[in-house]
């Protein structure tokens, strides 16, 4: 199938194997979008295809050092607050209209496969932290279903 090859090749960009269950909803999905529509308002969530993921972490770090060009100094302040590795979180979805995505932790040891929600407006902080990739989708739709703020925010829903 092309999408083992493309997802082989984007491990090997991003010098690290991808979750199982992550690599379970590109062999399902690939690249897909999660539509919302709601009475008053709309949002999708679009999921890289693989080709995409170490141009879309490169990015990321960038973006989160460019205002403090001390990069160690960076990376300590993600490893002491949130037990990851700044340099392998790797963005795998984003909504649309909104500078915003679904990160996921591709370091080898205790916090591999963990997720969060990253929002340009706060670059150093991660909001809701999920222990592998099918738990940040549930939360993800279990809040769109619940109406919940804060998960339709994330999509640049409001409900007021």
């Amino acid at each position: 199938m092309a999408l083992e090859g493309e997802e082989a090749g984007e491990q090997a960009r991003c010098g690290a194997k991808l979750p199982g269950d992550y690599r379970e909803f590109l062999t399902t999905y690939g690249e897909t979008e999660l539509l919302v529509r709601l009475p008053d308002d709309s949002g999708e969530l679009r999921f890289y295809k693989p080709s995409e993921l170490a141009t879309q972490r490169d990015n990321l770090f960038t973006f989160i050092t460019r205002t403090n060009k001390n990069h160690e100094k960076v990376s300590a302040y993600f490893r002491e607050e949130y037990g990851v590795s700044l340099r392998d979180l790797v963005p795998v979805a984003e909504p649309a209209q909104a500078s915003r995505c679904v990160v996921i932790h591709l370091e080898k040891g205790a916090r591999f496969g963990w997720c969060f929600q990253w929002d340009h407006d706060d670059s150093w902080e991660l909001e809701h932290p999920s222990p592998n990739f099918d738990a940040a989708l549930k939360a993800l739709t279990d809040g769109i279903e619940q109406r919940d703020t804060a998960m339709l925010s994330f999509l640049g829903i409001d409900l007021d």
